[in-house]
């Protein structure tokens, strides 16, 4: 009979846990700065449902502005941004994205495109308040050349860690004001927002 319990309390806590990352409200404390961040189950992945705020160099708050900041997370050069997660959490590579993507009934032809028209209803899903709870914000970059701020509200382009030239540009995620997730690469001077994923 303890043996039952045992089980069924076990499945009543697995169940729970479960329905808590679903829900986007376990949290993952990033002990270098003791913040702490929503994060959220999808499919088989455990992601970040906040942009990452950790400070270090090579990263901004939008137009260093720290009030901006607590909401949208710093902006990270490519070189940063391999360093910048907690342990156990990494930079997600392109295929960590595809693997959301397809988790979110993707096509094989949108999954390997670049086409601008990308994602509409995975972006719809992904975005802050949505059904996800990923929470994806609209948070801007930081140009690579003239150093200033752009498109806060308007684009939010995620890094990911896979290369796309040597040395140049690496594949990233784009959210838009309107639903669309474009797969595209951005030059690793720019600095961009981090959403990490669990090792």
């Amino acid at each position: 009979m303890k043996k039952y319990i045992f089980l069924f309390c076990a499945i009543i806590i697995f169940l729970s846990s479960c329905a808590t990352y679903i829900n986007g409200k376990r949290k993952l404390v990033d002990k270098r700065e003791k913040q702490k961040y929503k994060v959220v189950m999808i499919g088989t992945q455990v992601w970040m449902a906040e942009n990452l705020k950790f400070a270090m160099e090579k990263s901004w708050n939008y137009e260093n502005n720290d009030s901006i900041g607590v909401i949208q997370g710093r902006l990270y050069k490519w070189t940063a941004a391999t360093n910048a997660c907690p342990k156990r959490w990494h930079l997600p590579s392109d295929d960590d994205w595809k693997i959301l993507e397809e988790f979110l009934e993707m096509s094989d032809d949108e999954l390997n495109g670049t086409h601008y028209a990308r994602g509409a209803k995975q972006s719809g899903m992904l975005k802050s308040g949505c059904e996800t709870n990923f929470n994806a914000l609209l948070s801007g970059y930081k140009h690579g050349c003239d150093g200033c701020f752009y498109n806060l509200g308007s684009y939010g382009t995620y890094w990911s860690s896979t290369e796309y030239t040597k040395d140049s540009l690496y594949w990233t995620r784009t959210f838009t004001d309107i639903d669309q997730l474009l797969r595209g690469q951005t030059y690793k001077e720019y600095a961009l927002p981090i959403r990490c994923v669990k090792d």
